[in-house]
């Protein structure tokens, strides 16, 4: 690997190289570098070939920035198969900030593959790997954050940084920032506690349901009880708990659970309609077809799952079952309360409603469809969360009260599941 290292940095030292055309950025302790692709030369090239690409990169970085190819930093990528962004930056380290503390993080969970080599003279590099589709384990410890990150830990305070970035499955937005490991230490306690806070709320409200579903013997609030327990458990593998799996787990297994929590939550959510809004006695044709979409959900989510898993379709994917889940549920529960006059099946629609928001501001977001920053990833477990908890209300509430007891609002009294 490098083999031209030894030879071309050197090379770029010794041939009187204007100083211009090499020309580092000074890094303090505690600056955020929040896009590092707005420093150094980038150019596009084979994936794997790190040879090629230093020796691209390093002829390129001796023309003068005018003359260059324009590079928009902050442009979704577009790469083909086979094909991979590269970027060489010099980084002169100010004596304040220990060079061994700082952690290079691409703002996107559902990256394939990010690689940094570093270098201190272009002989001895150092090589850390992350991201979904990185063959063995992450070079850095796993953490809680959802995002992938390497790390440099050479102790100089002039270092060369070799960077790869490869897609292979659709549109990527996302900012390539650096942090000191401080900032990464703080995030993860800010992380930590919010994955707590989210999941935990969501298991109050299992354990709840789970009292009330065993009080009253309703099967609604019994599948409620598991419709809440998903939604914990998709909120801690969309916020990343899944990744500290990694250091006993194919690195795959987090990229292929993003795609199985949220089709499964939907799933279950479908089911919770029916059962919590009485579908099979109030619209027998609705009922059915309800219980078909299950079906279709549980084929796309062994499909999705393994693709997924595979590397071989985009996270975007995901957003057509969960569109086909919302026009649905969301008819459905319209049409119940024009037929029926019933606020709890109104209030479902809602609910479904703005957990859809949050999931397209997610997805639209890392697409690159708008603006968003990285804190776009967290719409959806939020909305989600806050969905279920207004579900929960919902059913405790008076009309939910009424439905489940065996009276559903507008018709006659009928047999408690």
């Amino acid at each position: 690997m490098l083999l031209l290292a030894a030879w071309v940095w050197p090379l770029g030292v010794c041939a009187g190289e204007a100083p211009a055309a090499r020309a580092a950025f000074v890094l303090h302790d505690g600056q955020r570098v929040s896009e590092l692709r707005r420093h150094g030369v980038w150019a596009l090239g084979p994936s794997g070939d790190a040879d090629a690409a230093l020796r691209e990169l390093l002829t390129l970085e001796r023309i003068p920035a005018a003359q260059r190819p324009t590079f928009d930093a902050t442009a979704p990528l577009r790469l083909s198969t086979g094909q991979s962004l590269w970027g060489w930056v010099r980084i002169d380290f100010a004596p304040d900030a220990p060079s061994a503390a700082w952690r290079l993080r691409f703002e996107n969970p559902t990256l394939d593959f990010l690689a940094l080599y570093a270098t201190q003279d272009g002989r001895a590099w150092q090589r850390s790997l992350a991201g979904d589709r990185a063959a063995g384990k992450p070079s850095p410890p796993p953490t809680l954050s959802a995002f992938p990150e390497v790390d440099s830990r050479l102790p100089g305070l002039q270092q060369g940084w070799l960077i790869e970035i490869r897609h292979d499955t659709g549109v990527l937005a996302g900012a390539l920032s650096l942090v000191d490991v401080d900032t990464v230490a703080n995030e993860q306690i800010i992380s930590g506690l919010l994955i707590g806070v989210l999941t935990g709320v969501a298991l109050i409200l299992c354990a709840l349901a789970a009292v009330d579903a065993f009080k009253l013997r309703s099967g609604a609030m019994a599948l409620g009880s598991v419709f809440y327990l998903g939604v914990a458990a998709s909120v801690a593998v969309h916020m990343g708990a899944v990744n500290l799996l990694d250091r006993w787990t194919p690195t795959a297994l987090a990229h292929g659970a993003r795609y199985v929590a949220p089709l499964m939550l939907m799933l279950v959510w479908t089911g919770l309609h029916q059962l919590m809004l009485r579908t099979r006695d109030r619209a027998p044709r609705l009922h059915g077809l309800l219980l078909a979409w299950g079906g279709v959900l549980l084929l796309e989510m062994a499909a999705l799952a393994w693709q997924g898993f595979m590397g071989l379709v985009p996270i975007l994917v995901l957003q057509i079952p969960l569109t086909g889940t919302l026009l649905l549920n969301a008819g459905v529960c319209l049409w119940l309360h024009r037929r029926y006059g019933d606020r709890l099946a109104l209030g479902a629609a809602v609910a479904m409603v703005w957990a859809f928001v949050g999931s397209l501001i997610t997805s639209g977001t890392l697409s690159g469809w708008f603006p968003g920053g990285a804190w776009a990833w967290y719409a959806y477990p939020v909305a989600v969360l806050t969905a279920a908890v207004g579900l929960f209300l919902l059913q405790t509430g008076p009309s939910g009260g009424r439905t489940r007891r065996g009276c559903a609002p507008g018709s006659s009294p009928v047999s408690t599941p």
